[in-house]
């Protein structure tokens, strides 16, 4: 936990996407050791019934999020774009709201592709 605060401090800002990491040994130590802390997190929170089955449902479905996060979420909140781009604006500038209902959205498909046979053809392949 010191050293992915230790990172967070150390580093600076760092994105991925444009791949901005300023201080590379910073960026590395601040990544294995959040990851490490992740599965410490993991190892306790398994050991903690309703917790274990509340974060078993997107665990089980993570490669349907993984695929279609993002497609669900330009075909639902793009239009607010034109409709509503002050509400547009806010759900892309804040990653909590983005990733609220980015979940969200794949939780309602997947629950779609389970209950709508046509879909769930479609997602099978069959």
């Amino acid at each position: 936990t010191l050293l992915v605060l230790a990172a967070f401090l150390g580093n600076g800002p760092v994105d991925m996407n444009t791949r901005q990491y300023e201080n590379p040994f910073w960026f590395v130590a601040g990544g294995l050791a959040g990851s490490l802390m992740v599965c410490e997190l993991a190892a306790v929170f398994s050991l903690i019934p309703a917790v274990n089955r509340v974060l078993s449902i997107p665990g089980k479905i993570s490669m349907f999020i993984l695929v279609f996060h993002v497609p669900l979420m330009v075909f639902c909140i793009g239009p607010l774009r034109i409709l509503s781009p002050g509400i547009y604006d806010l759900i892309q500038a804040s990653w909590m709201i983005w990733f609220t209902l980015s979940l969200g959205l794949c939780l309602l498909g997947w629950e779609a592709v389970r209950r709508v046979p046509a879909l769930k053809k479609v997602y099978s392949g069959g």
